[in-house]
């Protein structure tokens, strides 16, 4: 009777955890008055700047920077890539350049581009984006933010839970038994 009742009960239980999503975005469970949490409402409100990524290109020549750039900013869920061409013109050597622009842009033989993109960072199309610009960007290139880092979360989260789901059922029954 115990064991029938066990394997009733496990049916809604594995119907429940392939249907169950899970919420990465941390911030949803902020209160909504800190002073962290309205500015983050006014960066999205009033900026669009919900979500940011840092996008590190090493060993990239400048044609190749601003041939990536583009392809990134086609990318569905990007609004738009910051990079020093928006400033100055590309041409112009790194070492003529002011120095905070210099040092916002360029690192020994790496760049840096900003990617903005159009909704959260929790978002299926941001998290989206994030995966099309990582395979755009090839080897060499390195994706960072709170965004990237919650899509390398989730994937992490969603690739190891089966695997600890299955270690506790076995352990379990073997107490049980």
């Amino acid at each position: 009777l115990i064991l029938i009742a066990a394997l009733a009960l496990a049916v809604p239980a594995v119907v429940g955890f392939f249907n169950t999503g899970i919420n990465y975005d941390i911030l949803s469970y902020l209160p909504q008055h800190l002073d962290s949490m309205k500015g983050e409402i006014v960066l999205d409100k009033e900026y669009g700047d919900a979500s940011i990524g840092i996008l590190i290109l090493e060993g990239k020549k400048t044609a190749e920077i601003l041939e990536l750039k583009e392809k990134v900013r086609a990318v569905p869920g990007v609004a738009s890539v910051i990079w020093v061409s928006d400033l100055v013109d590309p041409q112009v050597p790194p070492e003529m350049l002011p120095e905070t622009l210099r040092e916002g842009f360029y690192s020994k033989d790496s760049t840096r581009l900003i990617v903005r993109f159009k909704e959260g960072g929790t978002s299926q199309l941001t998290q989206s984006a994030i995966q099309s610009v990582r395979k755009l960007g090839g080897q060499g290139a390195y994706l960072s933010g709170a965004s990237a880092i919650m899509k390398d979360t989730k994937d992490l989260a969603d690739k190891e839970t089966p695997l600890y789901v299955l270690l506790a059922v076995v352990f379990s029954v073997i107490i049980l038994s």
